[in-house]
C-alpha cells in the first residue's frame, strides 16, 4: 500500500466531507419527521444509524480540522476510517431501509470496524502528541 496517497490527501476534502456528513444527517432526520405515512417506531435502526452518524460526524470533524493543522498519518487513517465506516455503516442502513435494498447489507460489520479502527487511531494519535509534547518540554 503507498502510504504517499494516504498522506496526500487534502485535509480540506476530509473537513468538507465531515460538514456534508452531518448536514445529511440531519436531512435524514428531517425526512423522518416531517413524512407522515412512515410508520417507524423510535426503537427502528433508522435512529441508531442517524446517531452513529452524527456521533461520528463529530469525530471526523474533530479529526480533520485537527489535520488542518498537523498533518499526521494517524489522523489520516483516523479520518478516513470515519469517512468509510460511517459510508458502510450508516448509508448501507438508510438503503436497506428506505430503498428496501438489501444487497449491500453484508458492509455493515465491516463499517463498525472501521469506526472502531477510525476511534483506536484517533486515542493513538492523542497519546503520541501528548507524549511529544511533554518529551519536548523536559
Amino acid at each position: 500500500m503507498n502510504l504517499n496517497f494516504i498522506k496526500s490527501l487534502k485535509p480540506l476534502f476530509l473537513f468538507i466531507f465531515s460538514i456534508l456528513n452531518l448536514v445529511c444527517s440531519i436531512f435524514v432526520l428531517s425526512y423522518i419527521a416531517h413524512t407522515k405515512n412512515l410508520s417507524l417506531d423510535f426503537n427502528s435502526s433508522i435512529f441508531f444509524a442517524i446517531n452513529i452518524q452524527q456521533i461520528h460526524g463529530i469525530a471526523l470533524l474533530f479529526s480533520s480540522a485537527l489535520l488542518l493543522v498537523k498533518n499526521s498519518f494517524l489522523l489520516t487513517v483516523s479520518s478516513l476510517s470515519f469517512c468509510m465506516g460511517i459510508v458502510l455503516f450508516s448509508l448501507n442502513i438508510y438503503i436497506s431501509i428506505f430503498f428496501n435494498i438489501n444487497n449491500f447489507s453484508q458492509l455493515i460489520p465491516f463499517g463498525g470496524i472501521l469506526l472502531f479502527v477510525g476511534w483506536i487511531t484517533l486515542i493513538i494519535a492523542g497519546i503520541y502528541f501528548f507524549s511529544l509534547k511533554n518529551n519536548h518540554l523536559k
